[in-house]
């Protein structure tokens, strides 16, 4: 099983917030799934925006240190397609969500796990299920 992490579920990982416990509890939930931990570069930039600008380049190399060990799809040709595609078909949808969504639908995910409840439900060609973390984590 291949399950896609939007940005928000890395920042609640790595970053002590109230949303944390719930996170962690997803994760080893994929770990006893055996599941592929997807995302893509765009996750990776953003994340490391915050250590960079508060002068914490030891904490962004341990970002990019913890990104190693995840699957990460390129925004590539193939993504920038499927971005447009998914922009042409929901006028709507946020251009970062669309880059996700697009880095997703390449790795053939069939979990991509948000916290943003406005991606819930959408169908895209390409991943299985669009779904809150927590919908992940109390699936049966």
């Amino acid at each position: 099983m291949r399950i896609f992490w939007d940005t928000n579920l890395f920042i609640y990982l790595w970053e002590d917030g109230p949303w944390t416990v719930a996170v962690r509890e997803t994760r080893e939930r994929m770990k006893a799934l055996n599941s592929t931990w997807t995302t893509s570069t765009l996750t990776v930039g953003e994340i490391l925006v915050h250590p960079l600008r508060q002068g914490k380049p030891a904490q962004a190399a341990r970002y990019r240190e913890a990104f190693r060990a995840i699957e990460v799809a390129p925004f590539n040709e193939e993504a920038a397609v499927r971005f447009a595609t998914l922009r042409a078909r929901h006028p709507r949808l946020r251009p970062p969500d669309a880059i996700q969504l697009a880095c997703a639908s390449i790795l053939a995910a069939d979990w991509f796990l948000t916290h943003d409840h406005r991606l819930r439900g959408l169908k895209v060609e390409g991943i299985g299920q669009v779904a809150s973390f927590r919908d992940f984590a109390a699936q049966d």
